[in-house]
């Protein structure tokens, strides 16, 4: 069996969240076959925005466990749907606090928040700020940087 498409999912959630239900031609214009049930359009407008508004949320926690589990902003933007750049990826979670968009999370190795700049930033050191003294991943980060440099792959 195949798993329902995601625009299925959300109209099943739409109804899901009680929104009013009118019934529409199954092809529009055409009642001869049929109606189906679909949601009173102002409605629906408002429980998808609702929805909308959840997956964004639900999108900012996944990153910030993936990016607590040492995963970068380029496997996270491989990850989305429509896969993301690196920058548009960090772009697409952060938040606005007043020197530029950041991106707030905890780090399992110091067990410190640390406030993300975003690839944009540079190195690890520039871009986490927030890590504990002697931080184990910020140390690893670190190496994993300089070795991409040493490499040429930002070149």
């Amino acid at each position: 069996m195949n798993p329902p498409e995601p625009r299925d999912l959300i109209l099943r959630d739409i109804f899901t969240l009680g929104v009013k239900v009118v019934r529409r031609p199954v092809i529009r214009g055409d009642s001869a076959l049929g109606t189906t049930p679909q949601p009173e359009p102002l409605a629906g407008i408002h429980a998808a925005t609702t929805l909308r508004h959840a997956a964004s949320r639900a999108v900012a926690d996944c990153a910030r466990y993936a990016r607590e589990d040492g995963k970068t902003w380029t496997e996270i933007g491989a990850a989305m749907e429509p896969a993301h750049g690196e920058d548009s990826a960090f772009l697409a979670v952060a938040s606005q606090m007043g020197r530029g968009p950041t991106f707030a999370w905890p780090c399992p190795a110091c067990g410190q928040t640390v406030i993300d700049y975003g690839p944009e930033a540079g190195s690890p050191e520039d871009q986490e700020t927030g890590h504990g003294e002697g931080c184990t991943r910020l140390a690893a980060a670190i190496v994993a940087w300089n070795a991409r440099w040493e490499d040429g792959a930002d070149e």
